[in-house]
């Protein structure tokens, strides 16, 4: 008889893990996770809502993710990978009487880490298309120089705690009132091929600088400067020489329409006094006839009288 061959069954035992956050965010609990090995987890990442992380109400807007780069006393430690504006709460600020402003660029940092920024901008009132597209050149051009001075962790913790936009607020608006400034989404460009954008000259009119309430003048001075004193002179010259002559035009017309009024005014005298002379004379008359029948009346009763007499 042969003997029955026993299999025995491994089993590996699997423990939870606790997930941290980084440094700059306190490392603070994210989760835990059952795993048999933490070493098995690298590279996996977990999302969290940005209140969790930081105790802030007001930050509960935004969602965070984190990709586990280590482990550490059976702790997993994690870096922020990508920040991000919740759309629906995006849809609760656009309203109606402004402009939205969107942008997206890749910035590569000081410590050489290409990151895709898109940022949004919202004004106080409508605005010309020229004022938006002074107000995005200028956006982008601070941005650049901001990211392009800073580590990628402290650009996050920049963020995080809204200190870019603030300054980006600050900075835009003389060009024209801005509500606010919201960075939509921070993270890093996996796409190499993506273009990396650098601080460049803003080709912007003098027109798109200034404030609505002041685009007219504006307009009238660049074109003064254009085409030179001389020119505008002359045709100042001229337009006042045409409204000369245009004022004897308007002076004969006043003529004729006067001695129509006088022809007028001699006409209806003729008319209207003779008519009203020949009926009143006529209603008087009549009133006058009437107290005759009565003294005809008054001379009948004597006659009655004197036959009784008889």
């Amino acid at each position: 008889m042969a003997k029955k061959r026993v299999t025995k069954q491994v089993v590996k035992k699997k423990k939870w893990v606790k997930i941290t956050s980084p440094k700059f965010l306190g490392e603070k609990e994210l989760g835990e996770s059952y795993v048999e090995d933490p070493n098995n987890s690298i590279g996996k990442t977990i999302t969290s809502n940005l209140m969790k992380v930081t105790g802030d109400i007001k930050t509960q807007n935004c969602a965070v993710k984190f990709g586990i780069v280590e482990v550490k006393d059976d702790i997993l430690r994690t870096r922020i990978m990508r920040y991000s504006f919740l759309p629906a709460s995006i849809k609760r600020l656009v309203r109606r009487r402004m402009n939205r402003v969107d942008d997206s660029l890749v910035v590569r940092t000081k410590d050489n880490v290409l990151i895709r920024i898109k940022p949004m901008l919202l004004t106080h009132g409508k605005t010309s298309k020229a004022v938006e597209y002074s107000l995005r050149a200028n956006l982008k051009q601070e941005l650049i120089k901001v990211v392009n001075k800073t580590n990628c962790e402290e650009l996050f913790s920049a963020v995080i705690k809204n200190r870019v936009q603030m300054d980006l607020k600050n900075k835009l608006n003389p060009i024209h009132p801005v509500r606010t400034v919201i960075i939509r989404e921070l993270g890093e460009e996996n796409h190499h091929a993506a273009k990396e954008s650098v601080v460049g000259k803003i080709k912007v009119s003098k027109k798109a600088t200034v404030k609505i309430s002041e685009k007219k003048e504006v307009k009238v001075e660049a074109k003064i400067e254009a085409k030179g004193e001389t020119k505008v002179e002359t045709k100042v010259e001229a337009k006042l020489e045409e409204k000369k002559e245009v004022k004897p035009t308007e002076a004969k017309v006043e003529t004729k329409v006067e001695a129509k009024l006088k022809e007028k005014k001699e006409v209806k005298p003729t008319e209207t006094k003779p008519e009203v002379k020949a009926e009143k004379p006529k209603k008087v008359a009549a009133k006058k006839a009437e107290p005759k029948k009565v003294s005809d009346k008054s001379v009948a009763k004597p006659k009655k009288a004197s036959k009784k007499e008889e």
